[in-house]
Formats: C-alpha cells, sequence, structure tokens
C-alpha cells in the first residue's frame, strides 16, 4: 500500500466495512450468538467480537486512535511503511512498550480489544478490496502477542510493587500443607516461574547440577518448554528443590499439581502467615527482588541485573523488571 501510515489506516477502516454506525450492537450480538449456537459454539467474547463491527462513533474514534498509534510506532521502531505489512512481533512490542510506559491495567485492555479489533478490519480489508489498494497480505493473527502481553500486564500493571511480593515467602512456603505445593512455591521463588511453568515438569526437563555463574553456588537446573510465547528458558532452583522434584518425578513419572489446588493452598498458607498478598505469584515478585540484588552483589550494572533478571523471568525488555522492584 500506498501513501502515509495515517492514510493507510484510514483507509482500512473506511474500506473494510467494520465501522456500522446506527445499527444496533445488541442484535447484532444477539444473531451473533445465534449463529455461533447453530455451530455449536460457545459464544465466548473473542468469538462475539469477531462476528460484530464497530457501531458508534465514539467507539470508532477510540479505536482508531490505537490504530494509528499502533502503526506510527511500528513506522518508528521497525521502519514499517505499509499497514497490511504489520505482523504479530510489530503488536508484541507495541503493547510491551505500553506496559513499559506503566500504562493502567484498564487502559491496556481496551488497547487491545482496539488491535483485536484492528486484525478484524485490516482481514476484511485485505479479503474484499485489497488487491485493489494493494494489500500484501490477506491473512493477519495478533491474538497470541495479545494474550502473552496481557499476561505480562496482569502480573505488573495498576499494582503497587511493595505490596505484590510476601514479607516472608519462606514462612508462606513452611505453612503449605501439601509437599508438591512446596516444590511449585520454591520453583516459583528460586527459579522466578510462572504458576502454569511450576506446576508442571516432566523429567526431560530436569537438566542436572550446574554453578550459578552470578553467585558462584551449585544449583539445580530445569528446562522450561510449556512458556508464554512457545519460548524455552532455563531456570535455577536450589539443590534441596531439584532433589525432592527429581525424587517426585521419579515416583510418580512427571511432577503435576493442580493450578487451583495449588492457590488454594498458597492463599491459606499465605493468610496463616499474616500476609498482605495471597496469591501465587508473588513469589516471582520476591525471586525479581532478590535475584536483582544477587547481580549487584556481584559486580553487575543496574542495567545488567535488569535485563538479566527478565530473560530470567521470561520477559524480552529490561524496563519490565523494573515494575517487580518499585
Amino acid at each position: 500500500m500506498h501513501g502515509s501510515i495515517n492514510h493507510q489506516v484510514n483507509l482500512v477502516f473506511t474500506k473494510s466495512g467494520i465501522f456500522q454506525p446506527g445499527q444496533s450492537k445488541h442484535q447484532a450480538k444477539q444473531e451473533a450468538r445465534a449463529e455461533l449456537a447453530k455451530q455449536g459454539l460457545s459464544a465466548t467474547s473473542d468469538k462475539l467480537a469477531e462476528r460484530t463491527a464497530i457501531y458508534s462513533y465514539e467507539t470508532a474514534s477510540k479505536y482508531k486512535d490505537t490504530w494509528h498509534s499502533l502503526c506510527n510506532y511500528a513506522k518508528q521502531e521497525f521502519n514499517l511503511k505499509d499497514v497490511t505489512k504489520i505482523d504479530a512481533e510489530h503488536v508484541r512490542a507495541y503493547l510491551e512498550n505500553k506496559i513499559a510506559d506503566g500504562i493502567k491495567y484498564s487502559s491496556f485492555q481496551r488497547e487491545c480489544a482496539s488491535i483485536a479489533k484492528f486484525e478484524q478490519a485490516l482481514t476484511k480489508f485485505a479479503q474484499e478490496v485489497g488487491d485493489k489498494y494493494g494489500a500484501s497480505k490477506s491473512e493477519f493473527s495478533f491474538r497470541e502477542a495479545i494474550e502473552s502481553t496481557r499476561e505480562i500486564a496482569k502480573e505488573t500493571l495498576d499494582r503497587d510493587i511493595k505490596d505484590r511480593g510476601f514479607e516472608n515467602p519462606k514462612e508462606v512456603i513452611s505453612n503449605l500443607s501439601r509437599p508438591e505445593s512446596k516444590i511449585a512455591a520454591n520453583i516459583q521463588y528460586e527459579g522466578g516461574a510462572r504458576v502454569s511453568e511450576a506446576t508442571y515438569i516432566r523429567e526431560n526437563q530436569l537438566k542436572g547440577i550446574m554453578t550459578d555463574k552470578v553467585t558462584g553456588q551449585e544449583v539445580g537446573q530445569l528446562r522450561l518448554t510449556n512458556t508464554k510465547g512457545g519460548k524455552e528458558r532455563n531456570i535455577f532452583v536450589s539443590k534441596e528443590t531439584y532433589s525432592k522434584l527429581e525424587t517426585y518425578i521419579k515416583e510418580h513419572g512427571e511432577f503435576k499439581i493442580s493450578r487451583n489446588t495449588y492457590s488454594h493452598d498458597v492463599n491459606a498458607a499465605a493468610k496463616a502467615a499474616g500476609e498482605r498478598v495471597t496469591d501465587t505469584h508473588s513469589f516471582r515478585y520476591n525471586f525479581a527482588q532478590e535475584r536483582y540484588n544477587q547481580y549487584l552483589e556481584n559486580n553487575y550494572t543496574h542495567e545488567q541485573a535488569l535485563q538479566s533478571v527478565s530473560w530470567e523471568m521470561g520477559h524480552e525488555r529490561a524496563d519490565i523488571t523494573l515494575h517487580y522492584l518499585r
């Protein structure tokens, strides 16, 4: 496509047919629900959004603002000149930048909704009039990028970081009623794993004992494969935790605990310890804060510590770590 980025965005908006003023949003949703029912599908919010358009001028204005912001960001950072070449990585970088700027979580959710609708508009535009305007492709998929960054946003936005970590994480762990919960909690606390990563470990993820290059201590290495965005990474836990995990897997074939069971156990243990926060994710905050200090204590710079902790937690941007430290 040719023309300025803003012109191209406006063209997608007007020619895609995504804007249908004067029509009833309620009626459109009812029709979408009926269509999904005929197909035997659940009427989830995502499915309804895919089958409905934009009906109000106010919503159209807000959505277009995000589309312009996204595409101009992609132009500035990636030299994007054709909006029909925009892809999931552009979306991911844009949303991560919003998170790093400290956007409110409610505002972040609106950005995600706007971008999801942009995907729909781009697809309609490309498939219906794309040839006429030189569209580069006809299929767009931003969902995975939106969902993976939404997980980061849930972890960091609209929260006081000082209140997010446990005051005494070791006491919380000692209060846990199930041995499986204690293993999962230590994987999160010592290794910075997400709850989904810490509650299911297979034998082939055990990578043995090694020396932590930061502290010089011997640690157990785990290879995380069930990660957000599909990017595998290594984390390190204490030799004691590694040994318990290894023994458990030898006895049961794999390590697995229901996330709900684990969450309820942590909630009860945290309350028993008099903690202000009671969710499993607080262990990630404790990890980030303690690991960051370990880097500094071993002659790494502030920037090196931020980036390294970010990578260990499964993030790319160094400044995401700041949200765990404030």
